[in-house]
């Protein structure tokens, strides 16, 4: 819609004799709105993306642990993957490790 704005300001300065400076003024003023809005646009897509990405972890995740039957003896690097979000190191000695509900463990 923007887009759209700026091009009928433009096809307007080219059929209709106006003063520049204004007109300069007006397109300079959408195209800023523009640049805002499409940056806005964006943050949103890259959101929803990051969601979608989530979702699809853990749903492959549950899928997952629905597969497994009985008491699990071995450590299984997916199943860990899928529990954690990070792990940080807050010094030499400690660290803490944050799982992907949001679920903080200090070691």
């Amino acid at each position: 819609m923007m887009a759209e704005h700026i091009e009928n300001l433009i096809r307007e300065n080219a059929q209709i004799a106006q003063d520049q400076t204004e007109y300069a003024k007006k397109e300079e003023k959408l195209r800023i709105l523009y640049g805002e809005k499409h940056s806005r646009f964006e943050e949103l897509e890259s959101a929803i993306q990051e969601k979608n990405d989530t979702r699809e972890i853990l749903t492959n995740f549950i899928k997952s642990l629905q597969e497994l039957d009985g008491e699990q003896t071995e450590f299984r690097e997916e199943l860990w993957g899928g529990l954690v979000d990070h792990i940080r190191a807050e010094n030499e000695k400690t660290v803490t490790v944050v799982f992907r509900g949001g679920i903080e463990i200090t070691i």
